[in-house]
């Protein structure tokens, strides 16, 4: 559902969250025009491809459907392919299993999977980062969205797994001659669904961001409320604790027993495939153990991950 928050700091910009599901947020950009930074002039390295990147228009046109791209979908392959060799992958057989990265780094392939008979499943939400500063390549964007996929995919297999791209920036808007940060969190996979690759691809696009979400700036008293504009310099990309979206925000708002944190793409866990697939065997390690410890706490809030 649709919710704007205000977090307010003390001698600090205030900032103002606008959480929304994909649907939502496609309904919201009906009828917007381009401004003066989602209609920049089109860039490969800094738009992505051609498609979706040349125009606001052209990643509005796409939107409705989501859209996975040659190259997102090459870097996807290539990821894949990676992972499946480092971990020898095995098949889960029974439902109701635990995904077991220690005994996959061990060798022990036939063990991947171990009977857990404790009741309901945890819940998990994957919170990635999905705007970059301004030199950061759009593969860097493909190979997160390749990350994204693979935690999400394997810890739906013995958890109830939710998703979500995060977009927060510093002096992205303007109220009562105050500057405002601005954050933008959308639902791109639910508890209740599979993982859609193509709205995956969509989220992680960098025109996603760099046309969608600047145009919530370009329009900003659409997409923040009454009284807000658009900042004359659209906004500093910082890490989302540094406009108040801490451990007790995310676990407030999205809520889940788990809050799995996915830095921005110029991270570099991101920089080439060998690094996203350590990072992302990294994460699922340390998932299995959050899983288990959280057992031992009755599920108690827990945190894994960081953002840049």
């Amino acid at each position: 559902m649709k919710k704007l928050t205000t977090i307010n700091r003390p001698n600090k910009q205030s900032t103002r969250v606008l959480s929304c599901d994909f649907s939502e947020f496609i309904e919201m950009m009906d009828g917007v025009e381009s401004g003066r930074f989602s209609g920049e002039d089109y860039s490969r390295n800094f738009h992505g491809d051609q498609k979706f990147g040349e125009s606001l228009e052209s990643a509005k046109a796409l939107l409705w459907k989501g859209y996975q791209p040659d190259a997102m979908k090459s870097a996807m392959d290539g990821f894949e392919s990676e992972f499946e060799a480092t971990t020898e992958s095995v098949k889960m057989t029974e439902e109701g299993y635990d995904f077991d990265v220690p005994s996959i780094l061990s060798g022990e392939d036939e063990v991947w999977f171990t009977k857990q008979n404790q009741g309901v499943a945890p819940s998990i939400h994957i919170v990635f980062q999905a705007n970059s500063c301004a030199g950061t390549s759009a593969n860097n964007f493909y190979m997160q969205a390749a990350v994204v996929r693979k935690i999400a995919e394997v810890l739906s297999e013995t958890a109830h797994v939710k998703a979500s791209a995060i977009y927060s920036s510093e002096n992205s808007a303007r109220k009562s001659g105050e500057n405002w940060s601005t954050a933008v969190c959308i639902a791109v996979k639910d508890f209740d669904e599979a993982v859609d690759e193509r709205r995956l691809g969509a989220t992680a696009h960098p025109s996603f961001f760099r046309r969608l979400i600047f145009a919530t700036r370009d329009n900003a008293s659409k997409f923040y409320g009454e009284g807000f504009s658009a900042h004359p310099f659209c906004g500093n990309t910082r890490a989302p604790q540094y406009v108040g979206i801490d451990d007790e925000f995310l676990s407030s708002q999205l809520g889940a027993d788990m809050t799995i944190k996915i830095p921005q793409p110029d991270s570099e866990h991101f920089y080439n495939i060998d690094n996203a697939v350590a990072y992302c065997i990294d994460v699922l390690s340390k998932a299995k153990s959050g899983v288990e410890a959280m057992r031992e706490l009755n599920f108690e809030d827990s945190s894994i991950g960081g953002f840049c």
